[in-house]
Order: C-alpha cells, then structure tokens, then sequence
C-alpha cells in the first residue's frame, strides 16, 4: 500500500480485550480494516501526542484486524462522545421450538428432530443427533410489530459449532464462524410474520468416534487413517447453543 502504513493487531486470548496502543505515526487518521467482514471504517476515538498516535482498541476473543494510516489529517484527536446514548429496544429472543432437519445420506435421522432449547447435538439422546457430522438445517418463525426501519436490525447467536449462514424470510443474510457472532438482517425484515433458516456445520470428529462402536459396513465415514486415534476422545460441541436474539 503505497503512502499508507499498515498494523495487523491479533488477539491471542480466547476471551475480549480492551488494550491501549500507540503507533509511531502522526498526521494519518486509523481506519479499521475488519477482515472478518470485510469492512472499512475510520476510528472514532485517538489522539496524537509526542509523535505518536494513540488508540484504545476492542478485541474480541481470538480477533484480529488492520490498523491502517493512509488519509492525511490536521486533527491531533478525535473523540466522540454520546450524551444521550439510545436505549437499545428489548430483544427478540428464539430459545425455543427449533424445527432441525439433518442429512439421512450422512447418518442423520429421517424425521425432523424438535429442539425445545438450543443446545449441542453431542448431548442429544439420539444417537444419530449425538454422532452427526455435516449440515442441518434450523428453521423457526418470529413475527415483528410497529418495525422501525430506520434502525438497523442484527441478530446474534451466543455459541455456533462451527459456522453458520442464516437466512431471513429466503434473503442470505451472511455467514458466522468466529465471535462475535453477529449480522446487520436489516435488508430481510419484514412488519408481521418472518422466517428465519440457519443451516449450521460442524467438523467429521463427531461422526468418525460414532462409526468406531458401528461394524464397518454400517459406517457413514470412510478414512485410511487409523480410527482408534479417536479411543477415549471426548465428543465435541455441534450445532447452535444458548441464545438466539433479534435486537435494534
């Protein structure tokens, strides 16, 4: 990037950080460069003092980001302060009734499994939910009353194993992999009755310690690494958990 300066900020830890930094770089304004979702956006709070400029930055849990200096600038801060922060609306919130359709062709049950409360597939009583590997599909229905569209709408999912695209009333709203698991669905809402779809994927490690009880011609996986590698290996977490909320 000629005439620009460019950061590259990791966050090592596996919980949000709040860290001062200074970069050796006047009359430059910092931008966000967010790699995860591909946007830009200019720093709202940074001052320069003694030849350096300096800024608080938010990271969450395993986070990264581009600190980018490459617009000219006469300012020596910008602070921004909101006196009269809006109150958030309460939230709309999709803990129950989840209708979970999974893939028969990859051990998947045949039926759609009803999950009254979100949590792993690996403590589902059903074996075909406990082993599963691959996607399924969540589907659930929410209606929304007196909407004001001139705020935008996000809706975030508290823990997804491992990634997951959500779609609202049919519209791709985006996909989600790493925290904060958050998406702008304003473009998607609709005054009334909506649906929302989220198909979700996990990793084979679930199924490949399912098919080890199974004799082989009945297993759903097929590898020519060793399976009893996976002996006395924990299942891991699968699926959506916690609390699903549609906020402004």
């Amino acid at each position: 990037m000629e005439g620009a300066d460019l950061y590259f900020i990791s966050n090592q830890q596996n919980k949000s950080v709040s860290i001062p930094v200074s970069f050796r770089i006047t009359g430059f304004a910092p931008e966000i460069w967010d790699p995860a979702s591909g946007t830009i956006k200019k720093m709202e709070n940074w001052h320069i003092k003694e030849g350096r400029t300096y800024i608080d930055l938010n990271l969450h849990e395993n986070a990264s980001m581009f600190l980018v200096f490459r617009e000219r600038t006469s300012d020596l801060s910008i602070i921004t302060t909101r006196d009269t922060p809006r109150r958030p609306n309460v939230p709309l919130k999709l803990n129950s009734n989840w209708e979970v359709k999974f893939d028969p062709a990859f051990g998947g049950p045949e039926e759609k499994i009803l999950f009254p409360r979100l949590t792993s597939w690996s403590e589902h009583n059903n074996e075909k939910v406990k082993y599963y590997s691959g996607i399924a599909n969540y589907k659930n229905t929410f209606v929304i009353v007196n909407p004001d569209f001139s705020t935008p709408f996000y809706l975030t999912i508290d823990s997804i194993h491992n990634i997951a695209s959500v779609y609202i009333n049919g519209i791709d709203c985006g996909t989600l992999w790493t925290p904060p698991y958050q998406l702008d669905i304003s473009k998607a809402i609709k005054t009334g009755d909506n649906t929302i779809e989220i198909k979700v994927s996990n990793t084979w490690a679930n199924r490949l310690i399912g098919d080890m009880a199974l004799p082989e011609e009945k297993r759903v996986t097929w590898t020519t690494a060793p399976l009893n590698l996976l002996q006395g290996k924990p299942l891991l977490k699968a699926g959506l958990e916690g609390e699903i909320k549609i906020w402004q």
